[in-house]
């Protein structure tokens, strides 16, 4: 089936056989043409083959913790996991992430915005919306991204292996009704960017949290570092 050889492809063997069938939908479809028709004409983050990047590094059976951010980098920065980078400058929000780790576990974190280390130990790290248009924030939200970013989030929501998951900001505790509380452990804040780490994200203990929660169901914390 080509749908679900394409899935296979874009977001692995693990996500693929829980969302090959959106790919055959109306709404996908739609994406995917109008993505590919703004590459045509104006720069699009992050690079084609990045844009399922987060779902092929943090396998469905491998997820632990889910990280969910809204818009990927709009500047360049972008690289398919939410808040990290592959540039050298680390973006304001996750020096303000790194800030409350290094708050709440005492420990220093590597000063790289690349967070595949975080991804490969089951951190999926997935924005709402997986396309932007270079300088124009939320510029693909009305695509239909919500639907597919959703789905993703509901099958970990009624997964049966104890998941954490860290909801940030207004839109980040909007999907929480997408997950079954009674087996995982649902953390929100304030989003961590400049306007708002202040008011609710310093001082959360988001990732201390974590741990005590994946240690206490015997699953690996993860290295923060």
């Amino acid at each position: 089936m080509e749908s679900q050889r394409r899935a296979l492809a874009l977001l692995g063997q693990s996500w693929g056989e829980f969302l090959h069938r959106e790919f055959t939908k109306d709404y996908m479809l739609h994406i995917g043409k109008s993505v590919a028709k703004a590459r045509k004409l104006v720069t699009v983050y992050p690079d084609k083959d990045s844009v399922f990047r987060a779902f092929k590094l943090s396998p469905y059976r491998n997820t632990r913790v889910v990280i969910v951010g809204q818009d990927p980098y709009y500047n360049g920065q972008a690289d398919g996991l939410a808040f990290s980078s592959q540039k050298e400058e680390i973006p304001a929000s996750l020096e303000n992430i790194f800030k409350e780790i290094t708050g709440d576990l005492d420990i220093e974190v590597k000063q790289s915005p690349d967070l595949t280390r975080w991804a490969e130990q089951g951190v999926l790290l997935l924005n709402s919306h997986l396309t932007v248009n270079k300088g124009q924030p939320a510029s693909h939200s009305r695509l239909g991204w919500d639907r597919f970013t959703g789905r993703a989030i509901k099958a970990l929501g009624l997964c049966p292996v104890p998941t954490v998951f860290m909801l940030w900001g207004n839109h980040g505790k909007s999907l929480e009704h997408l997950i079954e509380p009674s087996n995982h452990l649902i953390l929100k804040a304030a989003h961590p960017s400049p306007r708002s780490a202040y008011k609710g994200f310093f001082g959360c203990n988001h990732f201390s949290k974590c741990n005590t929660f994946l240690t206490n169901n015997n699953l690996k914390p993860i290295n923060w570092t």
